[in-house]
């Protein structure tokens, strides 16, 4: 881990400029978040929900204290020691604990999150990425904890904090992070399975026909669905307030989708091949005929929420006329995802080579680790279920909406738990001492 920050702190203090180039504007909002006129659009009082506001937030408390440099660099920096920490803390691989160093596989998991380079680009930027991928990974442990101490003891207080505390953890990660909002369904879901955890596969139908178990059940979905709605309320509220509808994610979501999914996407990058990028020429020419067709559709003055319905209704019109280039985008946009290499021409073939090599390996390994995780089943599903879970829901919201390799980074720590777990594979093949279950 202490490489891990000094490898940031390096690039921070050679690229410091990275640190205030405002992409999504998230530092324009902190600001007015830090000078009292509240999460308005950058250098206004005009409310927007463009943007998620978890980060933005976050930074704005910074900012009343420090610049917008330390603010960022700070954030991110705790953020990634944090998830080193919970991730250490989640591997289910840990031998001994000691006051001087870990010596156990869990270290490997903090090895692949320190030096994963998709994350340490984006660790020096002022981007979600890093506050995204401490509370994704802190999801999968809240989850974790719900199965585990379901099964291990009967104290129902302390089940009902495990199961209040996953809700929370799940809204606050939709904050952050839209494309988790999905999740809400899945943490209510882990809720009512967990009632029925200590069951035998026999008794579970049985117990389910019970009304006792299923009353409980269904009052560990309320609990779970307490706690995320203690943090969407606030932010739906407001948004109904300022908008008049109470919007759960953000404003974003049209374009994003009317990225993805328009015929000049298909022809010019979908069309072309996995490693092609979209040309930019030809991007802001396709910018300005959307702007063209929301001028002529929507009542003057727009606003977030028209354009956002407009550009959402445009994608789904063109997806519902074309379902077959639907289908090859959904492939293309996994090929993004998981891509092993950075995109475009630009790009230095040892930068290339380099990251084909490391990710090569990762995937390599994480693949025996979530064979290892099915066909141990019984002590894996504690913590390989929510994981599961993870890359499911992450995959399926960009299957169809705007992706790149950054939008993987939040599953960084639970790729590294994987890693983790083909090293018990190894150590049994040699003939070592098996790692213990925590």
């Amino acid at each position: 881990m202490l490489l891990g920050v000094a490898a940031r702190i390096v690039l921070m203090v050679t690229f410091p400029e990275e640190l205030i180039v405002d992409r999504d504007a998230y530092i324009g909002v902190a600001k007015g978040v830090a000078e009292g006129d509240g999460f308005c659009s950058p250098g206004s009082t005009a409310p927007t929900a463009y943007r998620p506001p978890a980060y933005p937030v976050l930074l704005g408390v910074m900012l009343i204290a420090v610049p917008p440099v330390w603010a960022v660099a700070t954030v991110n920096i705790a953020c990634f020691m944090l998830t080193c920490w919970v991730t250490a803390r989640l591997s289910p691989l840990r031998l001994t604990w000691s006051c001087l160093e870990w010596r156990t596989t869990s270290a490997i998991a903090v090895w692949v999150v320190s030096f994963d380079l998709v994350h340490i680009y984006y660790s020096v930027q002022p981007m979600t990425e890093t506050l995204a991928t401490l509370l994704a990974v802190s999801w999968v442990a809240s989850a974790s904890g719900v199965l585990r101490e379901r099964a291990a003891s009967d104290k129902a207080g302390i089940y009902t904090l495990y199961l209040f505390w996953l809700g929370a953890v799940t809204g606050i990660l939709s904050l952050c992070r839209p494309s988790f909002l999905p999740l809400v369904l899945v943490a209510a879901g882990f809720g009512f399975v967990s009632t029925y955890q200590t069951d035998a596969i026999k008794q579970k139908l049985a117990s389910i026909l019970r009304r006792d178990r299923f009353v409980q059940a269904i009052r560990n979905i309320v609990v779970v669905l307490l706690g995320a709605t203690i943090f969407l309320a606030p932010w739906a509220v407001r948004n109904w307030y300022s908008f008049g509808t109470p919007i759960l994610s953000t404003t974003h979501g049209g374009y994003t989708l009317l990225l993805a999914n328009n015929p000049v996407f298909q022809k010019e990058v979908v069309d072309r091949g996995w490693n092609n990028v979209w040309q930019q020429q030809s991007f802001s020419d396709w910018q300005e005929q959307v702007e063209a067709k929301l001028a002529e559709t929507l009542p003057q003055p727009q606003t977030e929420v028209s354009r956002d319905r407009a550009m959402n209704k445009m994608a789904i019109e063109w997806m519902s006329a074309h379902p077959s280039d639907v289908a090859k985008g959904v492939l293309f946009r996994w090929a993004q995802f998981w891509s092993m290499v950075p995109q475009g021409a630009e790009r230095s073939d040892v930068a290339k080579w380099a990251c084909f090599f490391w990710y090569a390996l990762i995937w390599g390994l994480a693949t025996i680790g979530v064979i290892r995780a099915i066909e141990d089943w019984p002590q894996r599903k504690t913590w390989f279920a929510p994981t599961a879970c993870l890359f499911l829901v992450l995959m399926g919201t960009h299957a169809f909406y705007w992706t790149n390799a950054r939008m993987r980074a939040p599953l960084t720590p639970v790729i590294g738990l994987l890693v983790a777990n083909a090293a018990r594979v190894t150590a049994e093949a040699w003939g070592g001492e098996a790692p213990l279950d925590d």
